[in-house]
């Protein structure tokens, strides 16, 4: 938890929602809900809200530097890709694809980042960025089957819930209490935390048929995502907190 009592009640604020939020949506595996709401286009206008959101943080993934002003106001503290390490030579973490500069890694090419990013020839790619972009895909997937062509959940309602709630909550808890240095898992960690949250969306869906409460669970979804960023960025202060190098971004995080 930081020093900053400021900062601290504000973490421990989105910590809290985050996890009574999936507290709330695993009511429906003991508790079947019996809302039918006769909405016609429901599942049309959730499939598309959500899909956007999909599409549009798929976008934001390639463009860090911009989103972070979101979250924080002072750009030298918020882990955007202009990261100036001294003493290390960096590999190409931006491309110029038809004229449009996207940047694929935002870390200091340091100890303390060694697991934040992976490399592909003289490229690097951000593991847990690189994660999200493919749950977004997946989700968007997900979304065209279920709430678009038809593709019926059935019986595994509970299935699809609790499969979504652990999803999600390993995808938070990765910045809440230990971080993962393994890079595969903590690109699945990612992956499967977008994912999880169009299957939490998709069960609840097909257990209440309701088109406030699939909108209240699409702002949670949005919620989990926030915080998880919020928490990306303490992670990402502390590190450099703690980092011996007397590099730039060290010494304007002092």
């Amino acid at each position: 938890m930081p020093k900053n009592s400021s900062q601290g009640f504000y973490l421990s604020f989105l910590v809290t929602v985050s996890l009574f939020g999936l507290f709330l949506v695993t009511l429906p595996a003991v508790f079947p809900l019996s809302i039918q709401e006769d909405f016609q286009w429901r599942k049309q206008l959730i499939g598309s809200v959500f899909g956007v959101i999909c599409f549009l943080g798929a976008i934001a993934v390639f463009f860090p530097g911009h989103c972070s002003k979101i979250f924080q106001a002072n750009n030298a503290e918020n882990g955007n890709h202009a990261f100036p390490v001294k003493g290390n030579v960096a590999f190409h973490k931006s491309s110029n694809i038809f004229g449009l500069k996207i940047t694929h890694g935002h870390h200091p090419s340091c100890e303390g980042f060694r697991a934040h990013e992976f490399q592909i020839g003289k490229k690097t790619f951000c593991t847990a960025c690189m994660g999200l972009l493919l749950g977004a895909f997946m989700a968007l997937f997900g979304v065209a089957a279920y709430f678009f062509q038809g593709w019926s959940i059935g019986d595994n309602i509970s299935l699809f819930l609790i499969s979504g709630v652990l999803s999600v909550g390993l995808g938070l808890f990765q910045y809440m209490f230990f971080d993962v240095q393994w890079k595969p898992i903590r690109f699945l960690l990612n992956a499967f935390f977008v994912f999880g949250t169009f299957l939490v969306l998709a069960a609840i869906d097909a257990a209440a048929n309701s088109l406030i409460l699939d909108f209240f669970v699409v702002f949670l979804c949005v919620f989990w995502l926030f915080t998880r960023i919020v928490l990306s960025k303490h992670v990402h202060k502390d590190i450099c907190l703690a980092c011996n190098l007397k590099c730039e971004i060290h010494q304007r995080k002092k």
